[in-house]
């Protein structure tokens, strides 16, 4: 097949994959259905104009991407595309067949994202939560719903299916927005990272995505001096289009919360590979890398002893308020 646009790639690819999440989910109760379409009304959200919620993320993402330079947009416009797979499965990735590429991201990575950041917040601050469909109002606490976040990511390991509690919060609570953002933001980056990084190019460093397809992504073995660099390529693209909107006046994550939403992103995959793995290099030193680099050596010592005295962060509150406040100068230039 001779694929002439990333668009028509991008095509191919979510029919070869096929779907196993089914086009309209069901509501569990009939209360959530209720908060759900109150909250979509509060918000002037028309459910039924998507497919499901990632297409309005994929949309996002152009919008982002236009925050770039004139050419790495041009670039990414011209040579990929960008979409989902309804495949329940924790993954994104960057396939090229040709001159042309596609960034895929499969629906349960933004279900278990959505899902694991909800419950993370419940844990602290259970008051926060509307509704949750496994319990009665009375019955919420931090203990719960850790449990339930516990219950989310073994489920995962153990089935490879996003399944766990249905959680909504307050419509107040903003914070859970902004995590959600700027994974879903790095993510991406990461992805057009490998592209201008060039790790597809080498046809000796990339495999079939499926036997004896065109289709090509990143080989899973010796990936981890790629998958550093491109983490390190997606960072800056990510601060170019924050810092960009922050001059528009728009500030979807303020710098002095990129810190810690980088830590929870990376101890998020932590709970679901502890271990490097063929494919990516341990997720901590993933993180521990991203801020030598743009934070400063103190700082990656610092985090790295965050994990060996969990307390340091409560008795040194002034020092990591200290590191994430660093990024600010470039938002301030």
């Amino acid at each position: 097949m001779n694929i002439k646009s990333p668009q028509k790639l991008l095509e191919k690819i979510q029919s070869q994959l096929g779907q196993n999440i089914p086009t309209n989910l069901p509501f569990e109760n009939e209360e959530y259905h209720l908060h759900f379409q109150k909250r979509a009304e509060e918000m002037n959200f028309k459910p039924e104009e998507y497919e499901n919620g990632i297409d309005d993320l994929i949309k996002g993402f152009w919008e982002d991407i236009d925050m770039l330079d004139d050419d790495e947009v041009k670039i990414i416009k011209e040579k990929i595309a960008i979409g989902n797979a309804k495949i329940d499965t924790f993954r994104a990735m960057l396939v090229k067949v040709g001159n042309f590429y596609s960034i895929i991201f499969n629906f349960g990575l933004y279900i278990y994202l959505n899902k694991n950041l909800k419950l993370l917040h419940a844990t602290h601050k259970p008051n926060d939560v509307m509704f949750c469909n496994r319990i009665e109002k009375k019955e919420y606490s931090g203990e719960i719903f850790h449990e339930f976040r516990d219950e989310l990511c073994k489920i995962y390991k153990g089935a490879g299916r996003v399944l766990g509690a249905i959680v909504l919060l307050n419509p107040e609570v903003t914070i859970v927005g902004k995590q959600l953002y700027f994974i879903e933001l790095f993510i991406l980056c990461h992805e057009l990272g490998h592209f201008f990084n060039g790790d597809l190019e080498d046809k000796t460093t990339t495999v079939s995505l499926y036997e004896n397809s065109e289709e090509q992504i990143l080989n899973e073995k010796n990936s981890n001096l790629k998958e550093f660099k491109a983490d390190i390529k997606g960072f800056q693209l990510v601060l170019k289009i924050l810092i960009k909107k922050h001059k528009l006046g728009k500030n979807p994550v303020p710098p002095h919360l990129i810190l810690s939403i980088l830590i929870i992103n990376f101890n998020i995959l932590t709970e679901l590979a502890p271990k490097e793995s063929k494919t990516h290099p341990y997720p901590i030193n993933r993180l521990l890398n991203i801020v030598d680099l743009f934070y400063g050596k103190d700082a990656a010592d610092f985090i790295l002893k965050t994990y060996e005295e969990p307390n340091l962060l409560i008795k040194n509150k002034a020092k990591f308020t200290e590191i994430s406040n660093r990024l600010k100068k470039y938002f301030e230039e």
